[in-house]
């Protein structure tokens, strides 16, 4: 009977890490996607105000100076990317390639993750796998242009879209 109570245990507590692990790393996904925007942003000469991460109360994390990094109790669930551009209609394509960033970032460590996790079969699959879907949803859904639901906040892929036909129209 003890035997089975330790193993019940110690199930539960590797079930726990591994979904602790899990958030975690979502959580990095989403600051890697906001830092492909920034360091997009900076690539094309703006200045990389903010890299916000989660949502909820807020707690500034890093502060360099030249940008903010800030992270929400809900770290896991969100993030967004602020820059400063200059302002005119002549900066729609650099807007772009900002805003495609993100998701090339996240297409890059989807293909990355996808390639390790084949070559690579004495890890434990499910924590990769469950990495390799929470970035195919995020990749998907930011390219959809759409307004996210309950916020202000545009999609990446409705930016795009939106400076696309702007481009398009001069």
């Amino acid at each position: 009977m003890e035997a089975k109570l330790v193993h019940i245990i110690f199930l539960m507590f590797f079930f726990l890490l591994k979904c602790s692990v899990t958030v975690i790393v979502a959580s990095l996904l989403i600051f890697l996607h906001e830092l492909g925007h920034g360091l997009t942003a900076k690539a094309v000469g703006w200045e990389l105000k903010e890299i916000q991460i989660g949502s909820g109360k807020t707690k500034t994390f890093i502060d360099t100076g030249d940008f903010q990094l800030n992270i929400g109790i809900w770290f896991f669930v969100s993030g967004w990317c602020i820059w400063e551009e200059p302002i005119g209609d002549e900066h729609a394509i650099k807007r772009i390639l900002v805003l495609l960033g993100g998701p090339i970032v996240t297409i890059l460590l989807t293909l990355g993750l996808m390639i390790g996790v084949a070559k690579i079969t004495i890890l434990d699959d499910w924590p990769w796998l469950i990495t390799i879907g929470i970035l195919s949803v995020q990749c998907f859904f930011s390219l959809i242009p759409m307004k996210y639901p309950g916020t202000d906040l545009d999609s990446d892929g409705k930016q795009i879209y939106q400076n696309i036909i702007h481009v398009f129209k001069n």
